[in-house]
Parts: C-alpha cells; sequence; structure tokens
C-alpha cells in the first residue's frame, strides 16, 4: 500500500471512531492541537467535545467518572512520548482508541487545505517525521529585521549590523537542497519578526509547495499585523499562527486571533514563549567534556530545534547567536553546515544529531536563569558593551 493510500485510509478509520465517541481528546499540550481542532472542524466534528488532557488531568473542567466515557484520543510527536501517553490513556481511558495525529493532518491538508504539492511525497515525508526518520524542526529565518529589541533574543537579532531580507528564490533552493537530503517534520516561520517581511506571503507558498516538509508554524510576536495576502497564504499551506505573548509590546494580537478564527487557520498564544531564559555572556565556561555532553542532552535546542539561515544550518539557537556576533572558533565552525556548498550525509547527520553541539555547551551558562520577558533594551548596542547595559 503506497504512503498516501495507507494515510488516507487510517484518516478515515480515525473519523468513524470519532463518529461513535462520546468526545476527544487530544492528550498533553501538543503544539498542533490548534491545528488538529480546526481539523475536525472542517472535517464536520463539531457535535462532541474536544478537550486538552495532560498529567493526569483535564486543562479544562471535564465530569468526575470520565473512564464510563468512551473516547478518541490523539497524542504524540515522538515514538517514545506516544508510547508514554498510550500507556497513560489506556490507564485514564480504558477500551478507547487512541491514535498519533499524523493521517489525520495529512487528510486536512490534502483534502480541506489542498495543499498545493505533491501529495505522495508529502505522504512520505509525514511517515518519515511519524517514524524520527527527519529532521524534527527547524526554524527557517527569513528575516534579521525585527519590530522588537529585546535584550535576550536568543537568535542575536539584536546585535546583527546586517539587517536584510533573505532573498525569497535563494532562500527556498537552499532550503529545497537540504530537504532533498532529508525531510523535516516541522518548518517554524522565523525571524527577526517574519511578518516584517514584504515577501513573507510568496514565501510561505514556496515553503508550502515543498512536499519535503511535512507542517509549518509561523512564530511572531503579535506586534504585525498580516495583510489579507499573507492570511490566504497561511491558510493555503495549513500553517499554525504561534503568537508569543508579550503584553502591550503584541498588540495586535488579538486582531490575529480574530482574523485567523474568521478564515479557519490555526492560531494559538504560545505558552512556550512565556519563560525566557538568559544563555550568558558567550565565554568560554571551560567545563568537562563529560559535563558538556550532559547539558547537550538535556537542552531544548540542539537535535530538537535546528536553526537555518541565509543558507547554512546552525546545530542550535547558541551557534547562531555566536555567527551574530561574529564568533568564529571550533564550536562555532563543528555546528554550523553550509548548504550552499556541497556536503555529504554524514555531515548533516553530524549537525541533526548534535555530535559536537557539547562544544558550544561550553559558552552557555547552565542551569540557565529566568528573566524578564522580552525586556527591550533602550537603543542600539553593540555585543562588546553588552554588559554596561546588564549593570
Amino acid at each position: 500500500m503506497k504512503s498516501a493510500e495507507y494515510l488516507n485510509h487510517e484518516c478515515d478509520r480515525q473519523l468513524s471512531a470519532i463518529a461513535s465517541a462520546d468526545e476527544v481528546i487530544l492528550y498533553g499540550k501538543t503544539i498542533v492541537r490548534p491545528m488538529l481542532e480546526a481539523a475536525l472542524h472542517e472535517f464536520g466534528v463539531r457535535d462532541k467535545p474536544i478537550r486538552v488532557f495532560d498529567k493526569g488531568e483535564f486543562i479544562d473542567a471535564g465530569e468526575k467518572d470520565e473512564r464510563k466515557k468512551r473516547v478518541v484520543i490523539f497524542c504524540g510527536l515522538r515514538e517514545k512520548t506516544r508510547n508514554s501517553m498510550r500507556i497513560s490513556a489506556t490507564e485514564y481511558f480504558p477500551n478507547s482508541d487512541c491514535f498519533d495525529f499524523y493521517a489525520l493532518s495529512y487528510g486536512w491538508l490534502t483534502r480541506i487545505v489542498k495543499r498545493d504539492c505533491d501529495h505522495d511525497i508529502l505522504a512520505d515525508t509525514f511517515l518519515a517525521a511519524r517514524d524520527e526518520q527527519a529532521i524534527h524542526n527547524i526554524d527557517s529565518i527569513n528575516t534579521t529585521h525585527c519590530n522588537l529589541n529585546c535584550k535576550e533574543c536568543s537568535n542575536g537579532i539584536q546585535y546583527r549590523t546586517d539587517k536584510k531580507h533573505i532573498p525569497t528564490d535563494d532562500h527556498m533552493a537552499h532550503l529545497d537542497r537540504l530537504t532533498s537530503a532529508l525531510p523535516i517534520s516541522f518548518c517554524n516561520m522565523q525571524g527577526g519578526e517574519p511578518l516584517m517581511n514584504k515577501n513573507f506571503a510568496d514565501l510561505m507558498r514556496k515553503h508550502a509547495q515543498n512536499p519535503r516538509i511535512a507542517l509549518f508554524t509561523i512564530s511572531t510576536d503579535g506586534g504585525v499585523p498580516p495583510n489579507d495576502d499573507v492570511m490566504l497564504a497561511v491558510k493555503q499551506s495549513g500553517a499554525i499562527f504561534r503568537i508569543s505573548n508579550y503584553g502591550e509590546l503584541s498588540r495586535y494580537k488579538q486582531k490575529i486571533i480574530e482574523k485567523s478564527a474568521a478564515m479557519g487557520v490555526p492560531c494559538e498564544l504560545y505558552p512556550r514563549a512565556e519563560s525566557w531564559v538568559a544563555y550568558g555572556e558567550l565565554e568560554q565556561n571551560k567545563r568537562t567534556e563529560a559535563k558538556n555532553r550532559e547539558i547537550a542532552r538535556s537542552c531544548f535546542f540542539g537535535t530538537k530545534d535546528l536553526m537555518f539561515y541565509d543558507g547554512r544550518l546552525f546545530c542550535c539557537s547558541r551557534t547562531l547567536f555566536a555567527e551574530a556576533v561574529k564568533l568564529d572558533n571550533e564550536a562555532t565552525r563543528a555546528n554550523i553546515l553550509d548548504v550552499r556548498k556541497e556536503f555529504t550525509q554524514a555531515e548533516l547527520k553530524d549537525i541533526v544529531n548534535g555530535t559536537y553541539l557539547h562544544l558550544m555547551c561550553d559558552y552557555c551558562d547552565w542551569p540557565m536563569k529566568s528573566v524578564p520577558l522580552a525586556e527591550q533594551l533602550s537603543k542600539k548596542v553593540t555585543f562588546h558593551n553588552r554588559n554596561e547595559h546588564n549593570t
């Protein structure tokens, strides 16, 4: 059975299970929750409660005796997470169906959204993502322009002197070259502030035409309102708007939420953006290799979140920060792959697997300290006089 046929069959089977269930449960605070809710709604699931269950309790109110209900449960990005959730789901909801979200997502993108790409190749990409034979997440950075000037921006945007929008054709040529070697599960459109790029609608459409990328999110600070063409491009790609809620700095967040609801675009206020940490002054800590490898295994970047900027793949945001302030040494060179040049599968796997991430970890404070959310610098500064502004 071909991948597309299999996923469509699974999608139909899941929709059939939902039809006879009492309610639908999204298990865990998954980043695809807004997309699943939109997909279920557009597939006609409007008469059943859709609730989120996480760590042994419902996020919203529910009935006391849930075990008597027959529910359909969607869960899990990674196989380890899915297996753990299935065990837990069986405990809390016996005799219920538990699915991962890949088939339903694929069905929504191809039948409802009608994403403009090769659907057979897209199906192969979804299965590669499910089986963890893909890059888990890439931040596709299309601009270094930003409406904010955040003191602790992890991408080093506050210190970049080369403010620019990456030319769409160049960006896509390099990204297509990367995905020809390895598909991508999640592609997060990022900056800077991505919506400041006047070519963002075209860039979003061209990203969506690449069937070697399964899913898209768009990270915005809510300070730049998307125009109608951008909203249409987002709708046609099946992307999820993730709005970082920075209070008054995110002054257009409600407008984005309302526009998204009106057009059926998945959208949420992104919980992870509500906690910021300081990475430190980019000075070498001179820890042992064993300690840095331990940090690398614990870090939420590295193998979980790669950065793609100006034709280069960065193993973590700290490496991207180092590039922004022009730190060029063994640690940075080992954690950057220049996709503009010929590269081997082994070199790509080294970045994806974080083979040398521990070298960069020595330039990070650990454990990281929490800092004020999106605290703004009063003026432009260079990296060398950063200490003056931290005292």
